[in-house]
């Protein structure tokens, strides 16, 4: 994803009362993209600091999984994301959070252990 702002990250955000973790990430995906998501695969979980203007900065515990994008099911509803494909050499210098840099990278890991492209 990509903001206005430039910045590159991968979907996802906060667990809302009364959801699991899987139901955030389709939730969260759909809003950011207008896609469905399928054959999810635990990647690993990964936390980071990110900076919060004029305060202390806020540690993101970020649960990460593989998926497939299915269906475009509507529009995205964050009017600031814009989905953008990025080159696998790229992830470092573009991803703006180091554990989305990790997921990535662990991601790519586990293709290349199936014997998938890039």
């Amino acid at each position: 994803m990509q903001t206005q702002s430039g910045h590159y990250f991968l979907p996802g955000g906060g667990i809302e009362k009364g959801e699991g973790k899987i139901e955030c990430l389709k939730r969260e995906v759909q809003e950011e993209t207008g896609y469905e998501i399928s054959n999810l695969f635990f990647i690993g979980n990964a936390k980071s600091y990110l900076p919060q203007t004029k305060k202390r900065p806020m540690l993101s515990d970020g649960y990460f999984y593989l998926a497939n994008l299915a269906d475009k099911i509507q529009e995205p509803t964050e009017e600031d994301h814009a989905i953008k494909w990025i080159e696998t050499e790229r992830i470092a210098e573009l991803l703006v959070h180091s554990h989305h840099i990790w997921a990535v990278q662990k991601g790519i890991g586990y293709k290349k252990q199936e014997g998938e492209d890039e």
